[in-house]
């Protein structure tokens, strides 16, 4: 019997990206994702993080500890502890924005932009630059540094 967090989320992996630095693995798979640190598993599905969907095409590494990963359902960051998740709205298709802490709350973010679709592809990350490929195109974001947004 296979319990949470002992071995890969499930065997059909769509991506994996390598933390060299950290020696981390993560892996997206069509039902959830994956992180391996060498010695231990640490799982993540929508119902217990902050995943928008269980259905991931892609994941980037940014380090050990965080990363980003491309769903059916928008675009997610994971920082370690908190999530977020950038998409045009399901229902409007309006710029949305929102985070889910340690705790499971979740806090809409103001935003005038999201990627062109929901339906995230991949992304790649090029310095502040993020590229994101969608169902509608290719998007472009800029990280915006501390001092700019004020935290």
């Amino acid at each position: 019997m296979l319990l949470k967090d002992q071995g890969l989320i499930h065997e059909i992996t769509t991506s994996v990206s390598w933390a060299e630095k950290d020696h981390v693995l993560w892996v997206a798979t069509y039902f959830g994702a994956s992180r391996y640190d060498g010695r231990y598993w640490k799982n993540f599905l929508d119902k217990d993080s902050g995943l928008p969907s269980n259905f991931l095409n892609h994941v980037k590494a940014v380090d050990g500890t965080r990363a980003w990963f491309s769903t059916d359902k928008g675009l997610a960051y994971y920082d370690g502890t908190n999530w977020s998740v950038y998409r045009p709205a399901l229902d409007t298709n309006a710029p949305e924005m929102y985070v889910r802490d340690a705790q499971g709350k979740i806090t809409q973010i103001p935003v005038t932009t999201a990627p062109s679709h929901h339906y995230i592809l991949a992304v790649d990350l090029q310095g502040d630059d993020l590229w994101v490929a969608t169902a509608h195109g290719v998007s472009h974001g800029i990280r915006l540094k501390e001092k700019e947004t004020g935290k």
